[in-house]
């Protein structure tokens, strides 16, 4: 399912049980997705959540571009807090 927002573009994609993906890309292409993440509060995020809740799923093919993450995580502290 796929409904414009302004000033975004919104698409909830059922992965599998009760996942699902939801894809936020901003609406016009002067905006920059940092100003996409800006203005997402809580709130609006929530909104968008309960209104893509009410909408009929259809059968969509999606390409996305592929994407590779890279992340460090320090985990000794995090792992020595969970053992006190």
């Amino acid at each position: 399912m796929c409904r414009p927002v302004s000033p975004l573009q919104i698409a909830k994609f059922q992965m599998f049980g009760r996942s699902s993906l939801v894809v936020f890309v901003p609406g016009d292409i002067s905006r920059t997705v940092q100003e996409l993440e800006q203005e997402l509060t809580l709130p609006k995020l929530r909104a968008v959540i309960t209104q893509l809740q009410g909408t009929e799923l259809k059968s969509t093919s999606v390409l996305l571009p592929k994407l590779q993450l890279k992340s460090i995580q320090d985990l000794i502290n995090p792992f020595n807090d969970m053992g006190q």
